[in-house]
């Protein structure tokens, strides 16, 4: 049982609690508690579960947070308020820490963009350009494979991403570059196993597609340099085992930065993203700090990092989870974070702190317990604990489900989208959208202008699990997001004048303090 909460005449009050509707679903070979369930059927995580409860009837006033009643407010005011002429009133924003616009971060992972000119691509790509407008999407990443661009050594095959890329110009979208991977031609066992994700025997082969890929559009800024190269088994192959090669792939960074720049001096050249957590592969943390070890100036290689900071594969949990998951050590989006920026500095110096963050990759599938609500409120969430970390560019995967008579990967892979395969886009019906974009569209426009600047939690005043961030600008504008993990909790939260409500899914709406507020896995956001 935790700690009694102390309560006085101003403080929030949590008063009830409600049913876990926040856990992961399980994965194989993690053990759950037969009798925890969320209500949506989905078993819940013991560990979140536990030690949640409140007494079962509580006094006015607990015993010590008992109060002189001629102290201004009878007793101190609640976080997030002062007492201001004996009144409990919100507190003035804090000095805003970040100087990244919360709304200009949110990208989309996508490698299947439509484009051409037939009559159906068309009305796929204005159904596609429509959703990500309304969630207030700026960036674009894009995947260009080499093999299939440079057939032959030489000759090139640019139908592919002009076609892409202009889809996205035209609708003001940036695209990021993700540049991979091998090719037969350049590779020794690629050519023998037919296999397009070996590298290449000489990175300067890899590093002058690269350069001419970067030289053909001068509009696209920046270039992440290979994905997830740390899965030794997928997408950077070689005999030695499912672990990456962080020697090779540092080898291959440094060529390819270098030819970028000869040509393009205004590159950001992104170090390619690394799946987070050591899941029968070498982990992100460790992989960075081997290549480090292996070439000690890769930091003068890369302008920026990514990682995509997935629990564990499938992604079933929940984005704040802290704890084990059997032997993997799980962290909150926003202490991946922190952790890939320590190693930096650690290698860099204090300056590599401000080199840009990018989760190039995030996403959770709406099966295996994950409902389509579930999966909405942990990408909303996951973005804000990315705010939170000091990412500028947070991607989601991915925009659209494919078409389920193709063959998939794995069983989940193909519920990552968030707009559902349409059979007929001429039908002038569009796409079925699950409750993300909703999400997305809502959490967009009420951090529209902030920027992330202080967080609430945890505070012994509060029910634990409770998050609460603040986001400011320097005029003054404030937006404070609440959302529990765990039980809802019921709460009042002072306000002054007339403030907008949006919990995210259902749109905006006025209203004026105190706010009685139900708080639990769908953030609402209160823009004062």
């Amino acid at each position: 049982m935790r700690a009694p909460l102390p309560l006085a005449a101003c403080l929030l009050l949590p008063i009830a609690v409600a049913g876990c509707d926040d856990a992961p679903a399980t994965v194989p070979g993690d053990a759950q508690p037969a009798d925890a369930q969320a209500p949506d059927g989905a078993p819940a995580d013991g560990a979140l579960a536990q030690d949640r409860g409140l007494p079962d009837a509580l006094p006015d006033a607990l015993p010590d947070a008992q109060v002189d009643a001629a102290l201004p407010c009878g007793g101190p005011c609640p976080v997030g308020a002062h007492c201001v002429a004996d009144a409990c009133e919100p507190a003035p924003a804090p000095a805003p820490m970040s100087p990244i616009v919360a709304d200009s971060t949110l990208c989309f992972s996508e490698h299947a963009l439509p484009y051409g000119d037939d009559p159906v691509q068309v009305a796929r790509q204005a159904a596609w350009f429509d959703a990500l407008g309304r969630m207030g999407v700026r960036t674009l990443r894009q995947q260009f494979q080499w093999h299939r661009i440079e057939r032959s050594q030489g000759s090139f095959d640019w139908s592919l991403p002009d076609g892409r890329i202009a889809a996205a110009d035209a609708h003001g979208v940036e695209t990021m570059a993700l540049l991979g991977y091998g090719n037969p031609w350049a590779s020794t066992l690629g050519a023998e196993h037919n296999d397009p994700y070996y590298p290449a025997d000489d990175p300067t082969d890899f590093a002058r597609f690269a350069a001419a890929f970067a030289a053909r559009y001068p509009q696209i800024t920046r270039f992440e340099i290979w994905n997830e190269q740390n899965a030794g088994y997928r997408f950077w192959k070689h005999p030695g085992g499912p672990d990456g090669q962080p020697d090779q792939y540092a080898d291959l960074l440094i060529a390819t930065a270098d030819a970028i720049r000869a040509v393009r001096p205004d590159a950001v050249i992104g170090f390619g993203g690394v799946f987070y957590v050591p899941q029968a592969i070498i982990g992100g943390e460790a992989f960075l700090q081997a290549a480090y070890a292996a070439r000690p100036a890769l930091g003068d290689a890369f302008d920026a990092l990514a990682w995509h900071p997935y629990g564990a594969y499938p992604p079933v949990d929940p984005p704040e989870r802290d704890r084990p998951r059997g032997l993997l050590d799980i962290y909150p989006v926003d202490v991946t974070a922190a952790r890939m920026v320590d190693i930096m500095t650690t290698h860099e110096g204090p300056a590599a702190a401000d080199k840009p963050r990018w989760i190039t990759e995030l996403g959770w599938p709406s099966v295996m317990g994950m409902t389509p609500q579930r999966q909405a409120d942990y990408l909303a969430r996951g973005w804000l604990l990315a705010l939170a970390g000091g990412v500028d560019t947070y991607c989601v995967y991915r925009v659209t489900e494919p078409d389920p008579a193709l063959s998939a990967l794995t069983p989940w892979e193909p519920s990552f989208g968030l707009l559902a395969h349409d059979p007929d886009p001429l039908d002038d019906v569009p796409p079925a959208e699950k409750p993300a974009v909703a999400h997305l569209v809502d959490l967009s426009a009420a951090l529209a202008g902030l920027r992330f600047a202080a967080r609430l939690d945890p505070d012994p005043r509060l029910p634990e699990g409770l998050h609460w961030f603040v986001f400011s600008d320097d005029a003054g504008a404030r937006a404070d997001v609440l959302w529990q993990v765990g039980e809802a909790s019921e709460l009042t939260v002072p306000a002054t004048g007339e403030v907008q409500v949006t919990r995210l899914g259902e749109g905006p709406r006025p209203a004026t303090g105190p706010l009685a507020l139900t708080v639990d896995g769908t953030p609402v956001v209160i823009r004062r």
